[in-house]
């Protein structure tokens, strides 16, 4: 049996070519013309810096704000471009799925403290018990 041979130019052992999509093949946004997301991007990063350089008692606000702004710009592009099937996003889709359950439920339980109150609860009912055993 004869090798395979390959088409001319390459390598037999080579891996095989995969389609890439080119930047002109990317779904454009729906307010194409205007550059929203990049505008919410960079106003993203000018909080970033700004809560760095000089937040004062906003320093928190306006990086959580920055860091906020600029996940918002990059979910959108994942998800035009995930549905548009330019480009699979799944795993940037379900963090921020997961992201989307887990702060809610952080901030519905008390940060975090839930647990260590319902201790605190339980272990003062024994103490108030006469006789627990």
């Amino acid at each position: 049996m004869a090798p395979p041979v390959a088409p001319a130019g390459r390598d037999p052992h080579s891996a095989p070519r995969t389609h890439r999509a080119r930047m002109d093949e990317a779904p454009p946004a729906p307010w194409s013309p205007f550059p929203l997301v990049e505008l919410v991007v960079l106003l993203g990063l000018v909080l970033i810096v700004w809560a760095f350089v000089g937040g004062g008692d906003r320093r928190g606000t306006m990086l959580a704000a920055g860091v906020l702004l600029g996940a918002l710009g990059g979910l959108e592009l994942s998800v035009r471009e995930h549905f548009a099937g330019f480009r699979s996003h799944s795993a940037i889709l379900a963090g921020a799925c997961t992201v989307l359950v887990a702060v809610p439920l952080y901030l519905v339980t008390g940060g975090g403290g839930l647990h260590q109150r319902l201790v605190e609860r339980e272990l003062q009912q024994l103490r108030t018990q006469k006789d627990p055993w």
